[in-house]
């Protein structure tokens, strides 16, 4: 992800699983149940953040109980774990909670996929800050 511009645009970055040392599902998948911390630290995202899920299904369906649960309120998910396993079905329950959503259907997806949804999210913001204009006025 493209942090330079995420400060540019003033937004505070919180890292749920650290570790810059996973590259894989299976890795991911190992984190996400051997370090929990991770979920205290979803409980506590801020209200209308956005949250990333490039490789652990297991976190995306994490999140998505969350959601459920009324536990957060994200603005928007981008859920693109990768795998055979259980990712097709995490993000289909990712489609089914109501919140707005990026994902692909399927197997596909990673980190490096999400990261590039999210910086074209970001790019269009700086490129073309007139266009978003409810970012940063009121609608009365």
């Amino acid at each position: 992800m493209d942090q330079t511009r995420l400060l540019h645009l003033e937004c505070h970055i919180e890292t749920l699983i650290d570790n810059p040392h996973i590259t894989t599902a299976t890795e991911a998948e190992l984190a996400f149940w051997q370090y929990q911390e991770w979920r205290s630290k979803l409980q506590q995202v801020s209200k209308g953040c956005v949250l990333v899920v490039g490789y652990a299904p297991s976190v995306l369906l994490e999140v998505c109980k969350a959601i459920t649960n009324q536990k957060i309120q994200p603005a928007l998910v981008i859920g693109m774990p990768i795998g055979f396993s259980h990712a097709p079905a995490a993000k289909q329950q990712l489609m089914q909670q109501g919140i707005p959503f990026i994902t692909v259907e399927g197997t596909l997806g990673g980190g490096a996929l999400a990261a590039t949804a999210l910086n074209a999210l970001v790019e269009s913001l700086i490129d073309k800050p007139d266009c978003h204009c409810y970012l940063s006025q009121s609608n009365s």
